[in-house]
């Protein structure tokens, strides 16, 4: 039974390594980074997930920033209320800030350390049927 197993481990070992083609991947994004999340307080929520796993796994207790436009910082405030205790004290000056904007059909979140984009989300609002 345990010859038969390793063979079985050991085929689909090799059968996988065949099905990827040669050569380097492409460049750039492979997909389009929209998320799924419909609604306002969908929206807050995924967000308020977001920026809790990334404080607390990267820097607990760090002071941040919101920069963002009258719309987006709607739902920002709200993912930060949502965030609770992991959300951090907000501050005027920050290497990590929160930007937000807003897009014709929704709006796109970014989060910085110091210059670099650290995760970015894109959120479509799904409008009410007439």
């Amino acid at each position: 039974m345990k010859k038969f197993l390793v063979c079985c481990i050991a085929l689909s070992v090799l059968s996988g390594c065949g099905v990827l083609p040669s050569g380097d991947p492409p460049a750039g994004n492979l997909a389009d980074n929209r998320t799924e999340v419909k609604t306002r307080a969908g929206i807050a929520g995924h967000l308020a997930t977001r920026l809790s796993l990334f404080m607390v796994e990267k820097h607990p207790a760090s002071p941040w920033m919101l920069a963002a436009d009258p719309g987006a910082e709607a739902i920002a405030a709200q993912a930060v209320y949502e965030c609770g205790v992991f959300g951090c004290p907000r501050v005027e000056k920050s290497p990590l800030r929160l930007c937000g904007k807003t897009l014709a059909d929704g709006w796109e979140f970014t989060f910085f350390e110091n210059e670099s984009i650290v995760w970015s989300e894109k959120y479509v609002e799904e409008k009410a049927e007439k």
